[in-house]
This record gives structure tokens, C-alpha cells and sequence, in this order.
């Protein structure tokens, strides 16, 4: 991350921006950080780093990360999934739990193949 030190925020891209801010939030070593999509803008490989960084700050500091994310692909890395649909929770558990629900094809409207996902036709 030494690139993001020369230069001003307002230069920086979407995907530096977010891990800067997430620099700035791990540094007060809060015992609860609540993020919102921080891996949204991050090309792969800062997907990964982050999520190794956040894991290993989380277990230095005894503390836990609450981590809303979109990408399913994501939903592996973590320890446990809450599903939400509809503003309520419609699943807890760990992400292979989650990941083969029918709750959770409900709640996207998606089903799992071999290659990935699909769409559900009477959704």
C-alpha cells in the first residue's frame, strides 16, 4: 500500500480509495468493523490481500468484522453467512450452508450449476 502514501485522495481510483479507507478504519483497531461492499471496486488479487489483512488484523485484535458482500464468489472466505431477504434474516450459517439453500436461491432468485449460477426462470 506504500503507492496510496504519494498520493492525494482525490487522485486516487475507486479501488485504492476503498482500501485506504479500510487502512484507516483498521488502524483505530476497533473490536467490531461493520463494512459495506469494501471489496467491491478491488480487482482480484487486492479481493484476496484484503481479505487476508482483515482476517489476520480480526484474530490480532480479538475482534470481528460484519462484511455485507454481493459477489458469491466471496461468500467462501468467511467464517459464517447470514443471508438476508427482504430486510430479514432468512438463513445463518457457514458458507456451505448458505451456499447450497434453497433460501438462498429464493432470496437472489439464482440457482447453482456446475459452471456457476443461472438465472431461475419463474423468478
Amino acid at each position: 500500500m506504500q503507492a496510496l502514501v504519494d498520493r492525494p485522495v482525490s487522485r486516487l481510483s475507486t479501488g485504492e480509495r476503498a482500501r485506504a479507507l479500510i487502512a484507516r478504519a483498521l488502524a483505530a483497531c476497533p473490536s467490531l468493523l461493520l463494512l459495506d461492499e469494501p471489496l467491491s471496486n478491488l480487482d482480484p488479487y487486492w479481493v484476496l490481500k484484503t481479505l487476508k489483512i482483515l482476517r489476520s488484523e480480526t484474530a490480532a485484535h480479538a475482534s470481528s468484522a460484519l462484511v455485507s458482500v454481493h459477489d458469491l464468489d466471496q461468500v467462501a472466505e468467511f467464517d459464517r453467512v447470514i443471508l438476508i431477504d427482504r430486510g430479514s434474516v432468512a438463513a445463518d450459517g457457514s458458507p456451505e450452508e448458505i451456499l447450497n439453500s434453497p433460501k438462498l436461491s429464493k432470496a437472489f432468485r439464482i440457482d447453482r450449476v456446475q459452471a456457476g449460477w443461472r438465472i431461475l426462470e419463474d423468478a
